[in-house]
């Protein structure tokens, strides 16, 4: 009933988290250095720390502890892979658990000081110490001020903006729908009730199927129509080879996927990403696939020419760094006449290597050397050995041979 709603909103919900992610990417905590600890010592890490709260795996304090169930000590639930992974300190156990209570009280009361000290100044207790890590404003890159990619960040904010408007009309327009279907259903299923013949009750449970569907359509093109004049269309993006294209997490077989039409790379590392389930190797990104959804053509059109123009700089860039290569991109002279240059008659400009003509007209044009001759009529390896034959024979008869 209302499954093409959800699935716009849910959708629409994805394309403003990757969108938001394109632009503040988020931060994972992988190391919590000791010294961090305030109170510690320039030779070690405080006496609490020793061998309680230290991971002897990565020698940091510990992140999403677990407790060996043989022995109770500590390690950090990224540290330990593998699902049988038997203990480091070799107690013989492979269980984890849970820290006790007690004990993780004691950790989350510990004061640090930020990552990003002395830039930030701020003292966190452990508990605290992750999401002050992910929001601190001294650890948010700073934007590179460079003309293309403020216009990228520009259209990535325009877009999020633009969907966190299309989101709460889908919301609003989700609620309607939902009464209108609610009020227009109870009042057939009192008809129903009231209903005396089977003719009757078939005709009406037709028309409450009947009104179901249509009220829905009405409320996915009024969603649709509403959302800034947009047009919708889900599931209907589709790769060069017309086939359609699939939300992916990962590649099949590589680890560097770029978009297709804004050459973005490290798709692997993004939330998800689009490609076409046959053999096109067509992949695009979030943001790309989002203006192909909404039939933007214009805007995919200037995207893909200023990818287009990035990549021939690039390639003039490398070419003016190396004039040898420079050079190969120039276009080859044509051969004259269907020989290749350095015969006889082609003049040494049309060699595009700028090699000498060929001083053997009927050698390999590049090798200088000649062919061998095949052997003629009186230079055969059978009349040689005819004629050595032959002078045997008049030796022995002139030494052995009768008088």
């Amino acid at each position: 009933m209302l499954t093409n709603i959800n699935i716009i909103i849910k959708f629409k919900t994805n394309m403003q988290a990757a969108a938001a992610d394109i632009l503040n990417p988020p931060r994972v905590l992988n190391y919590l250095d000791p010294d961090l600890l305030i109170g510690s010592t320039s030779d070690g890490v405080a006496n609490e720390l020793q061998g309680e709260f230290i991971c002897v795996v990565c020698t940091g304090v510990v992140l999403n502890p677990v407790e060996c169930r043989q022995c109770s000590s500590l390690y950090c639930k990224g540290c330990l892979t593998g699902n049988n992974m038997t203990c480091p300190k070799r107690c013989g156990g492979s269980d984890y658990g849970k820290v006790n209570r007690l004990v993780m009280n004691q950790l989350n009361k510990l004061p640090f000081k930020c990552q990003f000290a002395p830039k930030c100044e701020k003292q966190i207790t452990y508990d605290q110490y992750e999401a002050h890590f992910q929001d601190c404003p001294e650890g948010k890159p700073k934007q590179c001020e460079n003309p293309d990619c403020q216009h990228k960040i520009s259209l990535l904010s325009n877009q999020i903006h633009q969907l966190k408007e299309e989101l709460a009309h889908a919301e609003v327009q989700k609620e309607r729908a939902a009464v209108v279907l609610k009020n227009q259903i109870g009042e057939l299923k009192g008809q129903l009730k009231g209903a005396g013949g089977n003719d009757e009750v078939a005709q009406l449970r037709a028309k409450t199927a009947e009104l179901e569907a249509r009220v829905a359509k009405q409320a996915q093109e009024s969603l649709i129509a509403g959302a800034q004049g947009v047009n919708v269309k889900i599931n209907q993006v589709i790769c060069t080879g017309k086939h359609s294209l699939k939300q992916k997490s990962q590649h099949p077989y590589s680890t560097e996927v770029n978009c297709d039409i804004c050459a973005k790379g490290n798709l692997i590392n993004m939330p998800f990403f689009f490609r076409c389930d046959s053999n096109c190797n067509y992949d695009i990104c979030a943001f790309c696939y989002y203006l192909e959804l909404t039939d933007q053509k214009a805007l995919i059109a200037s995207i893909r020419a200023h990818s287009q123009q990035q990549k021939l700089q690039q390639q003039a860039r490398m070419g003016a760094g190396h004039p040898f290569i420079s050079g190969s991109f120039q276009p080859m002279q044509p051969p004259q006449a269907g020989f290749p240059p350095g015969y006889p008659g082609v003049p040494p400009q049309g060699n595009p290597f700028g090699m000498p003509p060929n001083p053997h007209p009927q050698a390999a044009p590049f090798f200088g050397v000649p062919p061998p001759q095949p052997p003629n009529k009186e230079g055969s390896r059978f009349d040689q050995r005819k004629d050595n034959d032959d002078d045997v024979k008049g030796v022995f008869k002139k030494f052995f041979g009768k008088k």
